[in-house]
């Protein structure tokens, strides 16, 4: 058995944080965004579109995140965190 790190259990946390957020996003926005939307029948002011983007990119930005800290892939985690800040001026 292999003695879990302080940094480990935390990593572990935010990942469940991450996934149940991502399921809450979806699960909330299913009928009124999602399944209009892939029915064709949504209808919005192209900012709506755009919030819908910047912030579910958010979600996805913090799930990914967290899998790549969750499987020590720090690198690819510097990297991409890099990149985050300008998904992160745009939710601002």
């Amino acid at each position: 058995m292999t003695k879990r790190t302080p940094a480990a259990a935390r990593s572990r946390l935010f990942l469940g944080l991450a996934l149940v957020g991502t399921a809450a996003a979806l699960a909330g926005f299913a009928r009124t965004f999602f399944h209009p939307l892939f029915a064709g029948t949504f209808r919005a002011h192209p900012v709506v579109y755009g919030h819908a983007v910047l912030l579910f990119g958010w979600i996805a930005f913090f799930l990914t995140q967290s899998l790549l800290v969750e499987r020590r892939n720090m690198a690819w985690h510097r990297r991409l965190g890099r990149a985050g800040g300008a998904l992160a001026a745009g939710v601002v």
